[in-house]
């Protein structure tokens, strides 16, 4: 078994105190201005900052996804006194149920916004997805409130070249917008684990390629991430929710494959999917 080496999240530099006070008024003024029913399954929280600011908070419950969420938190508890004696007791990184699965969609590289975080994290033991979702870009520092609000305290990370990536692109646009860091939490990155235990075996260790091999499974349409920019800038010309869908859908499945390849890391020898 892989030996684990938990890092902590980069942190951002304080803020002064004309700028903590703008934060602490955002974290107060975030509310949900409706709840719109999307599909079966899907229900869709508009959020609202005093400052006018618009985001999505897109709630995954019910029949759609809903046996893979079941599946999954049946088998993430079943491990979960492994997991923690991997992890150790020194920290709260120890205690499953505070672990958020994340994944952020962007329109590039550092210094372009995001547009999209998707949130997997326990409710009253079971886990949840709560996608929050920028219908503009002016809604992206509503985006990032809301994700900063749903990670409670203690909570900790589990991402996919997370430490590359999500998270200091993430902190990026926060310094951006002024709004506090994600702060010193506990951060695991499956993707350098994964190729200390598969670089040698698979042909390469792309979140997809771990999938088929580990969990039995393909995406026979998904939507390439190097067309999620494109995508989200046609929904910006037609407005047209079937255009930015798949996003959302890819999204989804990339958290729910994070929680299967944790079991992977946890007990190489176990299959997620019969």
């Amino acid at each position: 078994m892989v030996r684990w080496r938990l890092q902590r999240s980069h942190r951002a530099g304080k803020l002064n105190g004309a700028e903590a006070s703008s934060s602490k008024r955002a974290f107060s003024s975030l509310h949900v201005e409706k709840t719109i029913p999307l599909q079966e399954g899907l229900t869709a929280q508009q959020l609202r900052l005093e400052t006018g600011e618009d985001a999505l908070e897109l709630l995954w419950q019910g029949t759609l996804w809903g046996r893979d969420l079941r599946r999954l938190s049946a088998r993430l508890r079943e491990e979960r006194d492994q997991i923690a004696s991997v992890l150790g007791s020194r920290s709260s990184a120890s205690s499953l149920l505070k672990a958020v699965f994340f994944d952020i969609e962007t329109l590039g590289f550092r210094g372009c916004p995001l547009f999209l975080i998707g949130a997997m994290l326990w409710r009253e033991g079971e886990l949840q997805i709560h996608q929050f979702f920028a219908p503009t870009l002016r809604g992206e520092r509503a985006v990032l409130v809301a994700f900063l609000q749903c990670l409670s305290e203690g909570a900790w990370l589990i991402s996919f070249n997370g430490r590359a990536f999500d998270v200091p692109f993430v902190e990026d646009r926060l310094r951006a917008h002024r709004l506090p860091s994600l702060g010193e939490r506990f951060h695991l990155d499956l993707l350098p684990l994964s190729r200390r235990c598969w670089g040698n075996i698979l042909p390469n260790c792309r979140l997809q390629t771990l999938e088929a091999f580990l969990c039995g499974y393909r995406r026979p349409d998904d939507l390439p991430g190097s067309l999620v920019p494109s995508a989200y800038r046609a929904y910006q010309r037609d407005r047209n929710p079937e255009t930015i869908f798949p996003v959302i859908q890819h999204n989804v499945q990339d958290l729910i494959t994070l929680g299967e390849l944790l079991l992977q890391l946890v007990n190489p020898a176990q299959r997620t999917r019969s």
